[in-house]
């Protein structure tokens, strides 16, 4: 599981989270999986996030941060299997390994299933 938080890639040079951004948090994630044997074909992909959640109308971090991510993905050919992208209210995303079932919240609200 990856929080992104910015696009594209971290500047190089400087001492930061570079897993904080979309090329080097996607890209961490599937080295950490080669390395457990996971076979790259076999990778699906659940986004949740990506909301306006402070509410400015000028910000277009949220879109951009969309747009890297999954262009990212299509051109490492790793699909999406499903989403909950957008808007203006805060998401949580989890993941029950014994099931593996992703459920997400937006705002307040109660659990919902993005995957079984």
């Amino acid at each position: 599981m990856a929080h992104v938080m910015l696009p594209g890639i971290a500047p190089r040079g400087k001492d930061i989270q570079r897993t904080r951004y979309a090329v080097d948090a996607i890209e961490e994630v599937i080295e950490r999986m080669s390395r457990l044997g996971v076979n790259r074909d076999d990778i699906e992909v659940y986004l949740v996030g990506g909301g306006n959640v402070l509410r400015r109308e000028e910000e277009s971090i949220c879109k951009k941060i969309i747009e890297s991510v999954t262009g990212i993905l299509k051109e490492k050919r790793i699909r999406i299997k499903a989403q909950s992208l957008g808007g203006t209210e805060r998401r949580s995303v989890s993941l029950d390994v014994d099931t593996g079932i992703v459920r997400y919240t937006v705002g307040d609200g109660g659990n919902t299933d993005l995957h079984r």
